[in-house]
């Protein structure tokens, strides 16, 4: 006898929302092919050789990846493959994160959840851009975004606003302790968790009947990741001959570049001048801007949408407090295409965080036969969103003379990996 509820069981993952997620996510898989498969095989590059910096001469700033590397490589194993396998691990929290957090609009606003998860600047910025592949950038993105879930989750009632500040305080300080261990970047990075933190304290009215006394503890321990990782970087900055002991350390062990690793000997001059460059070349000014408002459309589309359906934004005071800090990274590196990224997916995370009002129940809506016009409208999004993820690229440094399309490209190169040709 057949069993009945099979269909019914089976029912929920063929909704329409279901298949898109998952199609969008095994299209960003795809697209990832290629840039996986050439650090698999890669030694040369900037990234993967700025991993290795280490503590084989004393404690430095950068430091902890390479120092969690040397004791891979002593166990035999090459460390190409450890920090490409590892990358690619994250890159699919950071999808899985990503898309739980903007899941939301899969039901509401289609093209719009099209466009933030195959936007250029988002998720997809490493696949087009190999340079920025395999950079600790990733977990900033992904501490940002797992932050973000989280608040969702103490606004809408389903984390205790208490258990959710011991975490912070036990749980993610530490954590972000330990990442800028890796990468300084994170200190410009903490505002952006204080706002966050703020932001659970501001309970929607729809899902709390009373606000949360301060987070005092939360925030000051973030406070205090900022002060000590500061103190860190300042007292452990490194230098010339320690950047050459530590490419010395890896002769033999690992075939990296070594330019990279000596940047941690370099003064601000190199930054100064590679940004003066860039604010020289008018094309490449201009075509940054441009590449910092594509960025930024998926963003501002998403609180057009918060207005039309009521849905309460963090504050402007919050929003400054966790965005504005985050430009100075143009003053600390010549790579703009990856402040770019970090500040578009900043800005969605905090954006998305706030919940959604609750989706009426299918049977109490009155669905209206769809008109011209509204049909029409939906055509008109729909390409725009396909247009916007498959018309352009973000270049992560220097001074770039394009914007060509990265769809293509890749999916092309990508296709021909699968293959084998």
């Amino acid at each position: 006898m057949p069993r009945p509820d099979a269909p019914v069981a089976l029912a929920p993952l063929l909704r329409p929302p279901v298949l898109l997620l998952a199609a969008l996510l095994a299209l960003i898989g795809f697209l990832y092919i290629p840039t996986v498969a050439w650090s698999f095989v890669d030694w040369k590059g900037w990234a993967l050789a700025e991993l290795h910096v280490s503590y084989a001469d004393g404690p430095v700033r950068r430091g902890l990846p390479g120092e969690i590397a040397r004791q891979i490589a002593s166990l035999g194993l090459p460390t190409r493959d450890f920090f490409a396998a590892v990358f690619v691990v994250l890159a699919v929290l950071q999808a899985a994160a990503f898309a739980a957090l903007a899941w939301p609009l899969a039901t509401r606003h289609r093209p719009l959840f099209v466009a933030l998860m195959l936007s250029p600047a988002l998720l997809l910025f490493p696949a087009y851009d190999y340079g920025a592949w395999l950079r600790k950038d990733t977990l900033l993105a992904l501490g940002a975004v797992l932050h973000a879930l989280a608040v969702r989750r103490v606004l809408t009632g389903r984390l205790d606003a208490m258990v959710y500040r011991r975490l912070v305080c036990v749980a993610l300080a530490p954590a972000l302790l330990l990442v800028t261990l890796a990468h300084e970047l994170q200190i410009v990075m903490l505002p952006l968790h204080m706002a966050l933190v703020l932001l659970a304290s501001r309970p929607d009215a729809a899902f709390h009947a009373r606000a949360a006394p301060p987070p005092t503890a939360a925030i000051l321990s973030l406070a205090a990741v900022a002060i000590a990782g500061t103190v860190f970087v300042v007292a452990f900055r490194g230098d010339a001959a320690m950047a050459q002991a530590i490419c010395d350390s890896w002769r033999g062990v690992a075939p990296i570049d070594c330019l990279a690793v000596r940047t941690i000997g370099w003064d601000f001059s190199p930054v100064v001048d590679t940004d003066l460059r860039i604010l020289n070349n008018r094309l490449a000014l201009v075509l940054f801007a441009l590449a910092f408002s594509l960025s930024l459309l998926p963003v501002v589309a998403l609180s057009l949408a918060a207005d039309r359906t009521g849905r309460a934004l963090p504050p402007l005071p919050l929003m400054a407090l966790g965005l504005l800090p985050l430009f100075a990274m143009f003053l600390l590196g010549w790579d703009w295409g990856r402040w770019i990224h970090l500040i578009a997916l900043s800005t969605a995370a905090l954006l998305l965080a706030p919940p959604f009002p609750p989706a009426a129940p299918a049977h109490a809506m009155s669905i209206p036969a769809p008109s011209t016009r509204s049909l029409a409208a939906s055509a008109t999004f729909w390409l725009l969103a396909l247009a916007y993820a498959g018309s352009w690229r973000l270049r992560h440094c220097c001074e770039i003379a394009d914007l060509d399309a990265g769809f293509l490209p890749t999916f092309t190169r990508a296709v021909e990996i699968v293959t084998g040709r």
